[in-house]
């Protein structure tokens, strides 16, 4: 068969160094012992490297990735505050972020839409452990064990669903009981 490309390659290739974007020499792909770079306009876009044997380390726009977990590392380039990580859904209607700010010291995980912020466990929405209502009369309310958080605090459970400890052994319990 012929070319699709000027160089059409079926097999593997072997890059030492550098691939450049033609007449563009600050947009290009650097290969390093165990270590990979993207760099566009010459800014680094995407660095990832081998942390140890059985992990890697992605960074974008570092190539130093450090962080909690050390493992994925995102660096704001134009402020010290904005919105580095964001998702979006298929259709663009439901948007949501990590967001950091270093003057006021906080990390926060926002939408960008009047969405509910839901924490879950087993990939099920109905297995919602806590919400923060995002809109309507109910905006701002949180609720441990209902998605329908009636009150600023809303806790449903029929076990205990209060306890206020001093230090594990010394506490107050309460269960609310009609």
């Amino acid at each position: 068969t012929s070319p699709d490309y000027k160089l059409d390659v079926a097999g593997t290739v072997g890059v030492d160094d550098y691939i450049y974007h033609n007449g563009d020499t600050d947009t290009y792909m650097n290969f390093t012992t165990d270590a990979w770079k993207v760099v566009v306009g010459d800014q680094t876009a995407l660095y990832t490297a081998e942390a140890d044997t059985n992990h890697a380390k992605v960074g974008i726009n570092t190539t130093s990735p450090q962080g909690y977990s050390d493992t994925f590392t995102v660096k704001m380039t134009q402020s010290a505050s904005g919105w580095p990580i964001g998702f979006v859904n298929s259709d663009d209607s439901v948007k949501g972020a990590l967001r950091t700010d270093s003057g006021d010291n906080y990390i926060a995980l926002a939408t960008k839409t009047e969405s509910d912020i839901r924490f879950f466990y087993n990939d099920a929405e109905a297995n919602t452990a806590l919400i923060i209502k995002g809109s309507g009369a109910t905006a701002g309310n949180v609720g441990i064990g209902t998605t329908a958080p009636a009150a600023k605090l809303d806790v449903l459970s029929t076990t205990e669903q209060l306890r206020l400890s001093y230090d594990g052994s010394n506490y107050v319990s309460s269960l609310c009981s009609f």
